[in-house]
């Protein structure tokens, strides 16, 4: 009789990890899939707490190599960055603005004297928040020592920072990187043809803050770094304002390929329309937060951006 209770467990368990399989893809959101969550629920108090363990550690394996997906996504844990009801005031009295939720794979826009750089500081903790959250890969930001959050992310800022030296102690800041690792760098920041143009190449010299560069090529270099550094987050903060339609489309399409949260700020409707999310800033609030096509529809502040701009870069970028 005992063995056939566990018999019985085993197929209920089998069952509810391959209906969890099947439909947690179309359930999934914000990390946790409801019917995940119900597997585990109904494990825990029908079977025991060490059959829902089983159950979400299974459930996860399956899913990481069917569709690889990592397994702690089951437990609700945001591989990226989370702002959850955050504040912040520049100046006494003055709210910024106040971010309502997960932030991965997000574009954010507006005027000068938005706040958009003030957002992503809040990130890699340049500037603490009043309220709420800010969280990294699950975890407080102020849980972590500075020097740990330096290594989960890396900001570009729209002034390229470099300094006298070659170029490839510009990129590799002290580290030994492998050649193939710099140069698939470079490829993605769309710099290897500022290297290659170079008689000494990768060790070719660069002027104090490279003066004997454009303002493209160095922006593309600090990119190149910020992406040789492999961090789990990536803040270009306006960081390709100084390069043509072309170059920044490729880009963009060339991160999109990577396996990190990618932050894009930009006063460039043609550089933020294809992410994930947009956060629209005016006057340091948030004003609109969707895809392209809904703030199209009901933000009347992007669409002023977007259609101040739209036919000159539509012509750029044809």
């Amino acid at each position: 009789m005992r063995n056939a209770k566990n018999l019985l467990k085993m197929i209920t368990l089998s069952m509810l990890i391959a209906l969890g399989v099947v439909i947690s893809p179309i359930l999934r959101v914000e990390g946790m899939c409801p019917m995940a969550h119900f597997i585990n629920i109904v494990c825990s108090v029908f079977m025991g707490p060490w059959y829902s363990l089983l159950c979400a550690t299974l459930i996860g394996i399956i899913r990481m190599i069917t569709m690889g997906i990592p397994p702690i996504a089951l437990t609700g844990a945001v591989f990226g960055a989370f702002l959850s009801g955050v504040f912040y005031r520049a100046s006494k009295g003055r709210i910024i603005f106040a971010v309502l939720g997960e932030v991965i794979g997000t574009g954010i826009i507006g005027a000068t004297g938005s706040g958009k750089s003030s957002l992503v500081s809040l990130i890699p903790r340049f500037y603490d928040a009043d309220k709420g959250v800010v969280k990294v890969n699950g975890n407080d930001v102020r849980s972590y020592s500075k020097e740990k959050l330096s290594e989960l992310i890396a900001v570009v800022p729209q002034k390229a920072v470099l300094f006298a030296g070659s170029i490839r102690d510009n990129l590799c800041m002290g580290k030994d990187y492998s050649e193939e690792k710099i140069w698939q760098a470079l490829s993605i920041a769309q710099a290897s043809d500022v290297v290659r143009g170079k008689e000494g190449g990768l060790d070719s010299f660069i002027e104090q803050g490279g003066r004997n560069l454009s303002g493209g090529q160095r922006q593309r270099l600090t990119i190149a770094r910020a992406v040789l550094k492999d961090p789990s987050i990536l803040i270009l903060d306006d960081s390709a304002s100084a390069l043509d339609f072309a170059t920044d489309l490729h880009l963009r399409q060339a991160l999109n390929r990577l396996p990190m949260s990618v932050f894009i700020v930009s006063q460039r409707a043609s550089s933020i329309r294809h992410c994930d999310q947009i956060i629209v800033l005016d006057d340091g609030k948030i004003v609109g937060k969707g895809r392209h096509e809904e703030l199209l529809e009901n933000c009347d502040v992007y669409q002023e951006i977007y259609h101040s701009q739209f036919a000159k870069e539509e012509e750029n970028e044809a």
